[in-house]
């Protein structure tokens, strides 16, 4: 196994020190390996589940390479874990602003990051539709735009 002697390349916040290791090393990797990369990120999270900067190392691995299909599913995983961290219906329908009000802790910031990869996604897959509808709630629950959603959002303008 790669052995890397740096300093973090990401601050990904407090993690079991052997799941950042294996981001960290997934993420030395990623350009040149990505399957390598791949199999890093899953066995973080087959270490802890629970650790979301896994789940958006898988998200962003997969985006970057056109994998929509994985890309989705990962930023389903991270948006249902985010959501059961912060005690959130499964459903982000139900959602309301009032529940994220004051709450700038990471599962809650996560939460919104998730949702906010979702729509990103299901725009890329094409998948107009589901990505306006998150980017509406989106607008909902995070009128100041903290996880800069308005990107996606001028996105689906430039397509309508």
């Amino acid at each position: 196994m790669l052995q890397l002697e740096m300093e973090d390349l990401v601050d990904f916040g407090p993690l079991p020190p052997a799941v950042n290791a294996k981001l960290q090393q997934g993420v030395a990797l990623y350009q040149d390996e990505p399957e390598h990369a791949e199999r890093l990120f899953r066995e973080a999270l087959a270490l802890s589940p629970e650790s979301l900067p896994a789940w958006f190392c898988l998200i962003k691995l997969h985006n970057r390479f056109r994998q929509f299909h994985a890309a989705h599913e990962a930023a389903l995983g991270a948006l249902a874990e985010a959501s059961r961290q912060c005690g959130l219906d499964a459903d982000w329908g139900q959602w309301q602003r009032e529940q994220f009000a004051n709450r700038d802790e990471a599962p809650w910031r996560h939460t919104l990051r998730a949702l906010k990869a979702v729509a990103f996604i299901e725009l890329r897959r094409g998948n107009r539709a589901p990505a306006l509808a998150l980017v509406e709630k989106l607008h909902k629950l995070d009128p100041e735009d903290g996880v800069g959603y308005s990107v996606i959002d001028a996105l689906l303008e430039a397509t309508a």
